[in-house]
């Protein structure tokens, strides 16, 4: 999935985690700092800062599918 860092009433971190532990792939987006997501989050997702190029999502969309 693709989940906003800053949602009106969740944390983006928070729910990224919930992914993880679910083994479902997701990607970080956010016009803030990224390291402060880091820092909670190991392994840390893809995290893209706003605004970024279109191929830049789907090139992150793209790892998220490869097998590891």
């Amino acid at each position: 999935g693709i989940i906003d860092i800053r949602l009106p009433d969740a944390s983006g971190a928070a729910l990224a985690k919930e992914f993880s532990a679910a083994a479902l792939p997701c990607i970080l987006i956010t016009g803030w700092e990224p390291h402060l997501v880091e820092a909670q989050h190991e392994p840390a997702p893809p995290i893209l800062v706003k605004p970024f190029p279109f191929h830049v999502l789907l090139t992150a969309l793209r790892q998220t599918r490869e097998p590891a």
